[in-house]
């Protein structure tokens, strides 16, 4: 059974379900094997969330193509209700540890959709305003994280707002995370900034 098509909707929600097969990930699930979860008893679960069936057969086909879920089939080319996966250690890598670097932060802050239309232009204009290195720079990566943060928040109180939707701690964490890779750049440059001036104030 093939999946649906990746909508703007779908595509802004992979963390919901690798958020919950990474809650699972040490459990036995229907298969009897550590991490496996059935894929009909998976979306079930999930439909709290605000994810249809279509809807999330098309995002697991989406994560299963991306390397970042892994089914029992051991093939990328469908995904079906009768299936179990389970989240990869890629997977798991991209959901726990990568949004705390902050230049995998501004990577994908130029790859996402956005809801807002300024906050995407914004983004497109600090993307190609600025490709070098040094405090210009630097500033341009910092002002497309935050527009990435504001976006992330923002979608959260879309999801908190809703009355079908429930805002997933995963969202919450990661945009935490984002933000903490942020404040540590940030906090690296002014070092560095102070670090120049002690050696040349003039």
């Amino acid at each position: 059974m093939k999946s649906g098509k990746i909508t703007h909707t779908t595509s802004r929600r992979p963390i919901i379900i690798l958020g919950s097969l990474a809650d699972g990930r040490k459990r036995r699930g229907e298969l009897g094997i550590e991490g496996y979860r059935l894929t009909s008893e998976l979306l079930s679960e999930l439909l709290p969330q605000g994810l249809g069936v279509e809807e999330g057969l098309a995002l697991l086909q989406y994560l299963l193509e991306r390397n970042l879920v892994q089914a029992d089939h051991q093939r990328t080319d469908s995904v079906s209700l009768t299936d179990y996966v389970k989240i990869t250690a890629s997977g798991y890598y991209h959901l726990k540890f990568l949004p705390n670097r902050f230049e995998y932060a501004s990577a994908i802050a130029m790859d996402t959709w956005y809801r807002s239309e300024p906050r995407a232009r914004r983004v497109y204009e600090l993307t190609h305003h600025n490709f070098g290195f040094g405090s210009r720079a630097g500033r341009d990566r910092v002002a497309r994280v935050s527009a990435l943060v504001d976006e992330l928040n923002h979608e959260s109180g879309v999801w908190r707002s809703s009355s079908v939707v429930d805002a997933s701690s995963h969202v919450e964490e990661s945009v935490k995370a984002v933000q903490g890779a942020v404040d540590h750049f940030k906090s690296q440059g002014d070092r560095q900034l102070q670090m120049r001036w002690r050696r040349d104030p003039g």
